[in-house]
C-alpha cells in the first residue's frame, strides 16, 4: 500500500501494467485475425493506449 498511501486525498487507479498486458493477450489470442479495440475516452491514460 505504499503507493496509496503516497497518493493521498487524490482520487487515483493504480494499474497493474503487467496483469493488464497478460489479460490484453489472452483477449487477442482469443479474437484471433479480429482487431481489438477500446473506448480511449473511457481512460484517457497514454501508457494504457499502446498496451500490446
Amino acid at each position: 500500500m505504499t503507493t496509496a498511501a503516497t497518493i493521498g486525498r487524490y482520487p487515483a487507479y493504480v494499474y497493474d501494467l503487467p496483469a493488464l498486458r497478460e489479460h490484453v493477450a489472452q483477449i487477442r489470442g482469443h479474437l484471433g485475425d479480429i482487431e481489438f479495440y477500446y473506448a480511449v475516452k473511457a481512460n484517457p491514460d497514454p501508457e494504457l493506449h499502446y498496451l500490446r
